[in-house]
């Protein structure tokens, strides 16, 4: 197997990461951890990708958990900014196409309706703030990039919203649900299956890829427990103001597939991907 027929993708132990392996074969995908790629290394990082050359490299390693990067900036900046720099620079050498995930979190939550491509990004986290920093340095610098802003991502992979409160649910038998932070809740697969289909165009460019549709914490809380036939949990409703945590998120920030759509890739509602994922997993 030549090493330069793969994709290279960072951040190998994430979801997004793990969720390609459904919808790629194996032998195709080199799935990076963070202890064989850290892509603070810039050094490291232009040995390794000058060594693999890879097709294509997606760009998963990020620091993702919006409280996590609100307690440390600086490590948000080395991972999600610096990083990427890093990455771009060797993309740049080589000539190779980059695909970027990136957040709704570039958004400020102030507009009435869902946030399409061209909308104007104003990010108030510092989670948004590092992605949107991290967009422009792949737009000053690379032609073959894809940009892909996606939403409240969930998967069997990691400890995401569903799993907090069906852990909590199962604990407490009471829990507070955040009433007004309404976003996209999306399912890693769709996403994976979405982003393949994408790339087999050379269309590239910023994207929003999302289940369709939108939804509070509160909603999708109380659909997850009604398809999984979870009843006698007290949900106290809350406001997102009232709900202590180190990053207070944009209260409104659903995206819209508006260019994907417009080549005939739409993912599934919301609720679909809900009722598959846990169909398919036991929380």
């Amino acid at each position: 197997m030549e090493l330069n027929n793969l994709i290279l993708v960072t951040g190998g132990n994430g979801q997004l990461a793990k969720s390609m392996l459904d919808v790629y074969p194996k032998r195709e995908l080199y799935l990076a951890t963070k202890s064989e790629l850290d892509v603070t290394d810039k050094n490291l990082v232009s040995k390794i990708i000058s060594k693999i050359k890879p097709r294509k490299i997606f760009h998963f390693a990020s620091l993702t958990r919006a409280d996590d990067c609100a307690r440390d900036p600086d490590l948000a900046y080395r991972i999600n900014v610096e990083g990427t720099r890093n990455i771009v620079e060797v993309c740049k050498k080589f000539d190779i196409p980059l695909l970027f995930v990136s957040t709704n979190e570039v958004f400020d939550g102030k507009k009435k309706s869902a946030y399409i491509e061209k909308d104007k990004a104003n990010p108030i986290t510092i989670a948004g703030k590092t992605k949107f920093h991290a967009e422009n340095i792949i737009k000053e610098n690379l032609k073959k990039y894809f940009i892909i802003r996606t939403s409240w991502l969930y998967s069997k992979w990691s400890r995401n919203f569903l799993y907090v409160i069906f852990s909590k649910a199962k604990e407490l038998k009471q829990i507070r649900i955040v009433k007004d932070e309404i976003s996209s809740p999306t399912y890693s697969l769709d996403l994976a299956a979405a982003i393949k289909e994408l790339l087999l165009s050379d269309e590239f460019g910023l994207y929003h890829l999302v289940n369709e549709g939108m939804a509070s914490r509160l909603q999708l809380a109380k659909k997850a427990f009604a398809l999984s036939d979870v009843d006698g949990i007290n949900i106290i409703p809350i406001s997102l103001k009232d709900f202590d945590r180190p990053s207070k998120p944009p209260l409104f920030s659903p995206l819209k597939n508006t260019k994907a759509r417009e080549m005939g890739i739409v993912l599934p509602r919301w609720e679909d991907g809900l009722r598959r994922f846990l169909k398919e997993n036991t929380l």
